[in-house]
């Protein structure tokens, strides 16, 4: 695992001293850790966990369902259709 230094500035002191108020179980590197995946989250998109070809997929699967073609078969079965 690799790390990171961060130097103490007073401007990150006072900064880490107004998030320990809010989260006073976590100590400055949880804080750093949290508030750095705080950041990542508004970032990206709600939808990154899906290719664009995949949420197609999907779309037309749930598409198929409602028109009454459901779908039996196996787990793995099951996610090739749905990709599909």
């Amino acid at each position: 695992m690799s790390q990171v230094r961060i130097t103490k500035t007073p401007e990150l002191t006072k900064v880490l001293d107004v998030l320990q108020q809010e989260y006073p179980l976590l100590n400055d590197a949880e804080i750093i850790k949290f508030s750095l995946s705080l950041a990542y989250k508004q970032i990206q998109p709600d939808h990154y966990w899906m290719t664009p070809e995949e949420e197609e997929g999907v779309g037309k699967a749930l598409q198929e369902l409602k028109e009454g073609k459901g779908f039996s078969g196996t787990v793995e079965e099951a996610i090739t259709w749905l990709k599909e």
